[in-house]
């Protein structure tokens, strides 16, 4: 390995952290969208609101859940 391969590595290696670290915008979703989603009904996500295992975000007068909870909830992550 010589000085530029090392370089290029080291450069992807850089961009890999940056992308990494880089806050991604999050994406909002209603309450039929996340019934539809999790396949619940509206008591469940009322339940879990309140155990705080799935947080509604009040934006104005509207009640919307994270897309990544929504997410995180699907693969199993608790």
């Amino acid at each position: 390995m010589d000085m530029d391969d090392l370089k290029q590595a080291f450069i992807a290696w850089n961009e890999e952290l940056i992308a990494a670290n880089t806050p991604k915008e999050e994406t909002y979703i209603t309450t039929k969208e996340a019934e539809k989603l999790l396949k619940v009904c509206h008591s469940t996500l009322w339940r879990w609101h309140n155990e705080k295992y799935l947080e509604k975000i009040k934006i104005g007068n509207k009640v919307r859940y994270r897309l990544s909870d929504v997410e995180r909830i699907l693969k199993g992550i608790l």
